[in-house]
């Protein structure tokens, strides 16, 4: 099964830059400290200002995560539901279906959006994804389970794989059903009291 690790270097003086404007602007900065796996930071600087992050809750950031991740799905999944021109080479370069990735993507930004809205806090890890649906939405979790295991579980992915290859119209008409339970999903987030 391909794999697909992507690293990202933090530039220590841009980094700063941008979060020192937290308070008056949205910054791409915010999501990558807070969302990123850490691997290497000798310095702490990275640890250090995730720790400053959190329990904060900026406005500019709180507004834009709401209008990118609970107002509606992200653009990018309508995108999916036909043969793009991506297809090919990302089956190769990760193996997996770019409406896969997306659906995951839908489903845990829904939850990293109206927590962090509530708290401040980051929640972003698939087992902490899993917990909130299964709390607040017992009645989806099998579907969320579902999305998740045609990512993450060998299995479940290689069988999905072998289905959109040997017939991917198939399977786009499958996810443009599933898309629109995906929009219902995302909505019941959004108007979810925490």
């Amino acid at each position: 099964m391909p794999s697909n690790i992507e690293f990202g270097l933090v530039d220590q003086r841009y980094a700063e830059f941008e979060l020192g404007r937290l308070d008056r602007e949205v910054s791409s900065e915010h999501s990558l400290i807070a969302q990123s796996n850490i691997l290497f930071d000798p310095s702490l600087f990275l640890a250090d200002r995730r720790k400053q992050l959190e329990g904060k809750v900026f406005p500019a950031m709180a507004a834009f995560y709401q209008q990118r991740f609970l107002d509606k799905l992200s653009f990018e999944i309508y995108e999916h539901l036909e043969p793009h021109h991506w297809d090919e080479f990302k089956l190769r370069k990760s193996g997996q279906i770019q409406w896969v990735k997306y659906a995951v993507r839908s489903l845990r930004d829904a939850v990293f959006a109206k927590i962090y809205i509530a708290t401040g806090n980051f929640v972003f890890e698939k087992q902490d994804i899993l917990a909130f649906y299964n709390k607040y939405f017992p009645e989806d979790i099998d579907f969320v389970n579902q999305i998740y295991q045609w990512k993450c579980n060998g299995q479940a992915r290689a069988r999905i794989l072998a289905k959109f290859i040997q017939d991917s119209s198939k399977l786009f008409q499958q996810f443009r059903s599933l898309t629109t339970r995906l929009e219902k999903i995302v909505t019941k987030v959004n108007k979810l009291v925490i």
